[in-house]
């Protein structure tokens, strides 16, 4: 038998609210309250509370943890979490005895029970999520130690974060060494002193059990984790896990347990906003923007409206605003976030002029287009009719001798 699964009631204070009222400290991240719960009659009422409890801390607030009972667990077998027994219920003694355990029909004594009649009792811690070991601290009420199979013998038995077992059992002499008085029959037993735990534990259910005499739980502290799950930025998609206060204005919490792998964050797409500038960002986001939204691509998409350029021609230095993919197949230059209306004087284009090239043909081109075509560049507004121009070569006659040489037009003379 494995431990009962944990309460279906979730916590709902924020914590920064149980902070305010109590010790808070810091684990994996997170913001994390030392929560105070009284279980005496003043604070949890007097009576049988049935086979599931979950009772308020000195807030005012839900605990961070459920109680359940086992009664008549077979008393031959004291030190086996798994030993048979029936659900038991939950009693809350009166005026400042404690809390105990009473069989399914709410017989049996009122706290909990070793070696009687009605065999060995337990009752049961499970918290909401996993929490150090080491913060919790156990008030007991009616409790003598005189060593073992003598007076009182507690056991107490842990369940490590995620085994679903009590698989730690700690017996009386170390709960001993760890327990101190704080009067008549009463005392304390700190965890953290607990020698067999090692540090950084974390547990999410521990049960104590009498095997011989008869206690009563009369408060317990302990740390409380608030739960995390996945935290959604609203405009660029992107999810960390988190917990739901730290999530956050401008994201969205997905809810406590979920995971950031697969992302359940909507997808990003390409945002052209009223200035024709362009943001990677949610649908949501793009509306609130006022943009106009394109799902499944991004803002490198040269097919987009808002990648609008300034696409100079430069054979004639004109200038069209155009999407970027358009100036492109048109053979044009583009000048991306500007318009022609934003050109300096003398326009945007860089001047053309006469390129030639390795084959000593000529082709009007830019500076930079001559260079790339492995061509030599020739002054700014000359074009390829210039006879000057050294690819501009041909066969040159002498009239009288009627030898032949090649060279320019200019240059024949």
């Amino acid at each position: 038998m494995g431990r009962p699964g944990k309460g279906t009631k979730k916590m709902t204070r924020h914590t920064a609210t149980l902070c305010a009222a109590v010790l808070c400290f810091g684990i994996t991240g997170y913001a994390v309250a030392q929560e105070t719960t009284f279980l005496d009659e003043a604070s949890q009422g007097e009576g049988n509370k049935g086979t599931s409890f979950r009772p308020v801390d000195s807030t005012g607030s839900p605990a961070f943890f459920e109680l359940t009972a086992r009664a008549i667990v077979d008393p031959s077998d004291p030190f086996n979490p798994d030993a048979l027994g029936p659900i038991g219920t939950v009693f809350v003694d009166t005026t400042d005895k404690g809390t105990g355990v009473q069989n399914i029909d709410e017989g049996g004594s009122k706290g909990i029970s070793g070696g009687g009649p009605n065999q060995d009792e337990e009752l049961i811690f499970t918290f909401d999520g996993p929490i150090p070991a080491s913060s919790v601290i156990l008030d007991l009420n009616e409790i003598e130690f005189e060593g073992i199979d003598n007076k009182d013998d507690p056991v107490l038995f842990l369940s490590v974060a995620g085994s679903g077992i009590f698989g730690l059992t700690v017996q009386e002499t170390e709960i001993e060494n760890a327990f101190t008085s704080t009067g008549d029959k009463r005392g304390r037993i700190d965890f953290a002193l607990l020698a067999s735990l090692t540090a950084g534990l974390q547990i999410d259910a521990f049960k104590i059990r009498e095997i011989k005499g008869h206690i009563t739980v009369t408060k317990i502290v302990n740390a409380v984790v608030p739960p995390d799950g996945a935290c959604c930025n609203d405009c660029d998609g992107s999810c960390v896990v988190t917990t739901e206060a730290d999530c956050g204005p401008g994201n969205t919490y997905r809810g406590d347990g979920t995971v950031c792998s697969p992302n359940p964050c909507p997808p990003t797409g390409a945002c052209c906003l009223p200035d024709n500038s362009c943001q990677d960002v949610t649908e949501a986001c793009c509306s609130l923007m006022e943009g106009q939204f394109f799902p499944n691509t991004d803002c490198t998409d040269p097919t987009l409206p808002c990648n609008l350029c300034a696409c100079c021609f430069p054979a004639d230095n004109t200038c069209l605003d155009i999407a970027q993919l358009s100036c492109e197949v048109l053979g044009g230059v583009c000048f991306l976030g500007l318009v022609c209306d934003d050109a300096p004087p003398g326009g945007f284009c860089p001047s053309a002029g006469a390129c030639c090239l390795p084959d000593n043909t000529c082709q009007q081109s830019t500076e930079l287009q001559c260079v790339g075509l492995g061509g030599t560049f020739f002054l700014p507004n000359t074009d390829c009719t210039d006879p000057t121009l050294p690819c501009n070569v041909g066969a040159c006659c002498n009239d009288c001798d009627g030898s032949c040489v090649v060279t320019t037009e200019a240059d024949c003379g």
